[in-house]
């Protein structure tokens, strides 16, 4: 649990990334290996500010990583993303069907994300290079 920042996108068309700031992914164990993830945040797409929440569900034996980023407001496609989570370094690297993800933890606290500015804290530069898993089955529209 905690705050998380990081992209999305087609690792060889960086113009096409998507910026996750401020957002709150929360981490419950279920029975046996599952936990629940939930979620919200807002992401910069094409100079917009797009609200997301999010749902999915973690191996805790494997960091195998499945959720679904479902955009609200202006858009509401959604997006399945399959990842692992590499709990050492606290990143989620991933695949879903028009690129990559990379998402790092950045806090334990909630509002620790926005920097006294009111600026999002910076998210983790553009490497595709870092991102791994299996192919993701399904993206309906943009944003990612």
């Amino acid at each position: 649990s905690g705050n998380w920042t990081g992209w999305s996108g087609h690792p060889e068309r960086p113009n096409s990334k998507t910026v996750w700031r401020i957002c709150r992914f929360e981490f419950e164990q279920d029975f046996g290996p599952m936990a629940t993830i939930t979620g919200s945040g807002t992401s910069l797409w094409r100079g917009e500010n797009v609200e997301f929440s999010i749902t999915g569900t973690l191996n805790t034996k494997t960091g195998e990583i499945q959720m679904t980023k479902m955009h609200r407001g202006k858009f509401t496609s959604s997006v399945l993303y399959n990842a692992m989570l590499n709990a050492g370094r606290q990143e989620i690297n991933g695949t879903y069907s028009r690129g990559t993800i990379f998402l790092q933890k950045t806090t334990e606290r909630s509002d620790s994300s926005v920097a006294s500015s009111g600026e999002a804290a910076p998210a983790p530069r553009f490497q595709p290079s870092e991102a791994r898993s299996s192919s993701s089955p399904s993206h309906l529209s943009s944003p990612r």
